[in-house]
C-alpha cells in the first residue's frame, strides 16, 4: 500500500501541531496529515490510486 501526499487547500500558515494539520486534512476528505518539523508545512495523506493500465501513482506535490 502506497501513501500519496498532497498540499492542503484549506490550511494556511505554518504548522506547529499534528492535530491542527490532521483536522484540516480530514475536512478535505484525506485520511491524515502531519507537520514537517523542519519546514513547518504539512502534507495531507491518503492511499494512492493506481491506474490499472500503467500502474502510475496519481499524486500532486506542492
Amino acid at each position: 500500500m502506497n501513501i500519496c501526499k498532497y498540499p492542503s487547500q484549506t490550511f494556511k500558515g505554518l504548522c506547529f501541531t499534528d492535530s491542527s494539520c490532521t483536522k484540516a486534512c480530514l475536512t478535505e476528505e484525506f485520511t491524515d496529515g502531519h507537520c514537517s518539523k523542519l519546514l513547518r508545512k504539512f502534507p495531507c495523506t491518503k492511499i494512492c490510486i493506481f491506474d490499472k493500465k500503467s500502474n502510475e501513482v496519481k499524486t500532486t506535490l506542492g
